[in-house]
């Protein structure tokens, strides 16, 4: 178990390294600033980093290399609910199964770029974070608080972080009509994205800990 908590907690860490580094390659633009030649934290989304070609009409030679890392991600958060539903209880099967959903959605999201199929990109990186919450919630329902008792806490921070995300999500405006929108969606997109991935490597961390040898 503990070598299996190792390998995940790297899936989701390399998504963050190799993300920082697809940043600094990013030469792009954005919607309203197509001619922008680096990657602005307020006006692209992590999304236009999967883009086969860029705002300003060139062609993106790295798109691959996001789409490999989102879907290694997609693999951790798989192996993240599996670890939890083996803690919790064999009998377990929900947060798994919303586990297992979020995983396909974070596929989704890498196979449908976001400038070629935009309505099934932005449908599966819905489903992804839904799914998320969800299995995150039934966890904390099923989990016992005597095991690992700072993991409920931090579970239930990053569950209150995931609901505010999914607010904004499915209520502020589209980020194409307003661009005070679009800084509030991307900017709250980057956040939940290293809250999410932090919060996760450290519960895990925590549970090795709590691992008999």
């Amino acid at each position: 178990m503990k070598n299996l908590i190792d390998i995940t907690i790297f899936l989701l860490l390399q998504y963050l390294f190799t993300t920082i580094i697809l940043i600094i390659l990013y030469q792009g633009g954005s919607y309203f600033h197509p001619d922008t030649t680096y990657f602005v934290m307020y006006q692209n989304y992590l999304s236009d980093l999967g883009r086969s070609y860029y705002f300003n009409g060139e062609e993106n030679l790295f798109w691959s290399l996001y789409s490999g890392t989102l879907i290694l991600l997609s693999l951790g958060t798989a192996l993240f609910f599996y670890i939890l539903s083996q803690i919790i209880s064999k009998k377990s099967y929900l947060p798994l199964l919303f586990g297992v959903i979020a995983s396909l959605g974070f596929i989704g999201v890498s196979f449908y770029l976001e400038d070629e199929n935009f309505f099934l990109h932005t449908f599966f990186a819905r489903l992804a974070y839904v799914s998320y919450l969800l299995g995150t919630l039934t966890t904390m329902i099923y989990w016992k608080k005597r095991l690992c008792p700072d993991v409920y806490l931090w579970l239930m921070i990053l569950n209150f972080f995931l609901f505010g995300y999914l607010i904004i999500v499915f209520l502020a405006p589209p980020s194409i009509e307003n661009e005070f929108f679009l800084i509030i969606r991307t900017v709250s997109q980057k956040i939940i994205v290293v809250i999410q991935i932090l919060i996760t490597s450290f519960v895990l961390f925590k549970i090795r800990k709590h691992i008999k040898p």
